[in-house]
């Protein structure tokens, strides 16, 4: 869904430390960082206006890189938080860190477990 906004494609934490502090795994942090050189190297290019749908394509081709016959997949509705609540969270199965649009646009990179609160990590800041 496009809104309109031009996204700057820099994410606020530092991969790292959510690796360091075992909130997300190495292979996530690898494949994080690579959507975000993809996404970043998209807004280089006419038009800059870029989207959830142009971060989701930046990680479907950065999990394709990593993982052979990786895929990614709707992890439902994010809760718990007022700025996610009800949007939709598309990542990985396994880990259950993905990607989701914000309210004011956005773009969150989540843990999104079953059953419980969706738990914000970093974000691509507008």
């Amino acid at each position: 869904m496009q809104r309109g906004h031009e996204l700057r494609a820099a994410l606020h934490d530092d991969l790292r430390e959510l690796v360091e502090g075992r909130r997300m795994s190495a292979r996530d942090a690898r494949i994080l960082a690579a959507a975000r050189r993809r996404f970043e190297s998209s807004a280089s290019e006419p038009p800059r206006v870029l989207s959830f749908s142009s971060a989701i394509r930046a990680l479907a081709d950065a999990v394709a890189d990593e993982i052979p016959s990786g895929l990614l997949f709707d992890l439902g509705a994010a809760s718990g938080s007022s700025r996610v609540e009800g949007q939709w969270v598309v990542g990985s199965a396994i880990s259950h860190i993905g990607l989701v649009e914000c309210h004011d646009g956005a773009i969150a990179i989540v843990r999104a477990r079953p059953r419980c609160a969706t738990e914000l990590l970093a974000e691509f800041a507008l």
